[in-house]
């Protein structure tokens, strides 16, 4: 993961960033993918929940 940016809103944190994974069949690597991602989290009584969360597909290597 590869953050963008981060800022804090008043109370809340707004998050952007890289997402990246890979995607195995049993030990053998079947490919990756990305996807651009942010996010808008705000406290509660309960610790920090998201309110909203976006994501974008970017691409795959497969």
């Amino acid at each position: 993961m590869d953050y963008i940016s981060i800022e804090k809103y008043g109370p809340s944190i707004q998050l952007a960033y890289h997402n990246y994974a890979e995607f195995y069949q049993a030990d053998t690597l079947a490919g990756k993918g990305s996807w651009l991602e942010s996010a808008l989290a705000v406290p509660t009584a309960d610790g920090w929940k998201l309110k909203v969360m976006h994501s974008t597909w970017v691409g795959s290597n497969f």
